[in-house]
């Protein structure tokens, strides 16, 4: 990014420090990821609430709001199906 600056570039860069994410054309930029439970466009990585997984994930405020924690998909069906056990 820093190599090319101002180059349109869809979507962000996922970066393993207190950012999270990059933007390639600052204000102007367009998300393309979407939230692993309600498909509404967002770029808010969100670890899944269970610690033997933490899969990161994509998360709208609508479907987890600030401050809490849910499990991703994969752990969700996996509690569904030891619940009908």
């Amino acid at each position: 990014m820093e190599q090319y600056p101002n180059q349109n570039y869809d979507g962000s860069l996922f970066v393993f420090d207190g950012r999270k994410v990059m933007h390639f054309n600052g204000e102007h930029h367009k998300p393309i990821a979407t939230c692993d439970y309600c498909t509404v466009t967002c770029e808010r990585f969100t670890n899944c609430a269970h610690s033997r997984c933490n899969k990161k994930g994509n998360a709208c405020y609508s479907c987890i709001p600030k401050g809490e924690k849910k499990l991703c998909n994969e752990c969700m069906d996996k509690e569904k199906s030891m619940l009908k056990n």
